[in-house]
């Protein structure tokens, strides 16, 4: 077996190559404009130990049609992309939790008004990604930062540029001494973290910001609100004020690469606690990640 922390192999249009050669010209349309698109799907041993298997592959590779859609650009080949997943899986020998990389850029040359149909290259890489190490909640500013609303550019949309405001964010946070930062609406709404959709718990209830709040519209998140409902706990998708944040008894993270993350304070304020509810998603989550069938259903 390959050693885990030498995942070589990565993929381009359904071939197995070697990563140093998924490079990208600098004159493309990606480079130039932004124009790459990209979903990260998460491998998790499961609880035979034996197997690898992704959790939510089709659902990330429904978004990724879904933005490419909204940037005007080809469908992507979602059963070949799936395919070659797996195919990368075996390639790396992977026994180990990892992190799927797949991106849609547009190589080809050309300016802002091209009109030919781009030229995409379907890139795949992996890696070793286990737990985050939460040894205690999170520390969260509340950025002045507002992310933009959709009139300016949708930020459903899973692409390199929708990153660049959000990284600006998380470094004044750093710099103040925080360990993420989370951003607002342009109407002073809470939204989400760079890499990350927010749940706030209040009276027992589950409270996370609106598709219409400038947000990514997290396959985490989507199972997360599904747990909720199984585990009997209200969850509800509002309209949510930093005054919201300050006031909750619980509150976390969720994305594919952050997994799940609890938060102890907002702006230096500490949440009134107890931890109830988030312990009980946690379980819920690994055991749905770790058990699944063969084919890709949960238990």
């Amino acid at each position: 077996m390959a050693d885990a922390a030498q995942f070589k192999w990565g993929a381009r249009n359904g071939r197995i190559v070697p990563v140093a050669e998924l490079t990208i010209p600098a004159g493309s349309l990606a480079m130039r404009y932004a124009l790459s698109a990209f979903e990260g799907v998460r491998g998790y041993l499961q609880a035979d130990e034996k197997t690898v298997r992704f959790f939510a592959l089709d659902e990330h590779l429904e978004r990724l049609a879904a933005t490419s859609k909204i940037m005007r650009l080809p469908e992507p080949p979602a059963a070949m992309l799936a395919d070659t997943a797996h195919q990368l899986l075996a390639a790396n020998q992977a026994a180990v939790d990892c992190y799927l990389r797949i991106s849609a850029s547009a190589v080809s040359l050309g300016t802002l008004k091209e009109e030919k149909a781009a030229e995409i290259a379907y890139d795949m890489t992996l890696q070793p990604m286990g737990r985050k190490p939460f040894a205690k909640g999170l520390s969260l500013a509340i950025s002045a930062r507002s992310k933009p609303g959709d009139q300016i550019f949708p930020q459903r949309a899973k692409v390199i540029s929708n990153y660049a405001g959000p990284r600006l964010a998380y470094l004044d946070a750093r710099d103040a001494g925080y360990d993420d930062v989370l951003m607002i609406t342009a109407d002073g709404c809470l939204s989400e973290a760079p890499t990350a959709n927010l749940f706030l718990v209040r009276g027992g209830k589950v409270r996370t910001p609106r598709a219409c709040d400038a947000i990514l519209l997290g396959v985490t998140r989507r199972h997360m609100l599904e747990l909720c409902r199984k585990a009997g706990v209200p969850a509800l998708e509002c309209a949510l004020l930093p005054e919201d944040a300050y006031d909750a008894d619980e509150a976390f993270l969720t994305g594919t690469g952050l997994e799940l993350a609890p938060i102890d304070s907002f702006d230096g304020k500490p949440l009134r606690g107890p931890r109830s509810i988030f312990p009980r998603l946690r379980e819920f989550y690994f055991d749905m990640v770790r058990n699944q069938s063969a084919n890709g259903d949960h238990r």
